[in-house]
């Protein structure tokens, strides 16, 4: 295989990750319905303490409702404006497989080579501050990070692992059955500040792997994505704290391994660079000043491990008449 420096696959992957538009999606509503939310409790809370105005509570709530309904026309409104792009990412992942189709039906296509890659060719941390080590060698390249948040909209951090493959046949190349795998041994916690009302203080953690490819031949690169699979879920909200306790708090250790599959075909041509991610997602959404968001893989034998890739191949030898 021809030597890619760093440099270039930075360049590719950075390009790739701006295009995203596939996030895991998140149950509940943008952070100014959630702001809205906020304020209507803090407008409350005075005339709680003094004692029942019911008239002004009720302006109050109706005023609130009448800015609550704008947002969500403007959350629809938003939505709608994604729908596009969602479209052709799929689009584009349809017509690669017909592609793999027409070609394993227009040629002489090899028995299956098995081929595994046991290190990746590049480890990518973002943000990239949260990384505290990380190295490459076969079958135990390896990630650990801390990373903490207060941060009121959605965020979080991303670790991937690249597999590098080139086809150096002079004919195009099949492939299938991406299977990858990650060991996992690590703490995620959120915390939400004790509150009066619900929604007013909350805090939530989603963690999910995902595979994804990144198609080097085309101009500009594209990707293929591959299925999510929810490894963590936690939420808390101020409202539920125990009696006395200042945070209602939410945790999971997790010691365990994770398949990380990508079944679709595809057709890569002769000298085609082929980039496959092995992802591991954590996505983090506060509401309210003093809540938080934790993850700690690191210390002791904590880590995100990625020991190998391995797909299918099968060259396409000799041309055919279709088969049907």
């Amino acid at each position: 295989m021809s030597k890619v420096s760093e440099a270039e696959l930075r360049l590719v992957i950075s390009a790739a990750e701006n295009r995203r538009v596939l996030d895991f999606p998140r149950q509940g509503h943008s952070s100014e319905v959630l702001a809205n939310q906020r304020k209507l409790a803090e407008r409350l809370r005075p005339l709680l303490t003094k004692g029942l105005e019911l008239e002004k509570i009720d302006k109050i709530v109706a005023d609130n409702e009448s800015e609550r309904r704008q947002l969500l026309e403007k959350e629809k409104a938003d939505a709608y404006e994604r729908l596009p792009r969602i479209e052709d990412t799929f689009r584009h992942g349809i017509d690669a497989r017909f592609k793999a189709f027409e070609l394993a039906n227009s040629a002489t296509i090899s028995p299956p080579t098995f081929i595994v890659l046991d290190a990746p060719s590049y480890i990518h941390v973002s943000p990239a501050h949260v990384e505290t080590a990380s190295h490459i060698e076969p079958r135990n390249s390896t990630v650990q990070l801390k990373y903490v948040t207060q941060q009121q909209k959605g965020t979080g951090v991303t670790v991937a692992f690249y597999f590098l493959w080139e086809n150096l046949s002079p004919d195009p190349v099949v492939l299938s059955n991406f299977a990858s795998q990650l060991v996992i041994k690590g703490y995620w916690e959120v915390d939400a500040a004790s509150s009066i009302f619900s929604n007013v203080n909350e805090s939530e953690i989603l963690a999910y792997t995902q595979p994804y490819l990144i198609e080097w031949w085309n101009n500009p690169p594209t990707q293929l994505y591959g299925p999510v699979n929810a490894i963590v879920e936690l939420r808390t909200d101020g409202h539920d704290a125990p009696a006395g306790a200042g945070y209602n708090t939410a945790w999971e250790w997790v010691f365990n391994s994770y398949n990380v599959d990508f079944s679709q075909s595809l057709a890569v041509p002769s000298k085609g660079r082929l980039l496959f991610r092995v992802g591991l997602i954590t996505t983090t959404w506060i509401v309210g000043d003093t809540n938080f968001a934790f993850i700690t893989v690191q210390g002791g034998d904590s880590s995100i491990l990625c020991p190998f890739l391995q797909f299918e191949a099968r060259e396409a030898t000799k041309k055919g008449p279709p088969l049907f």
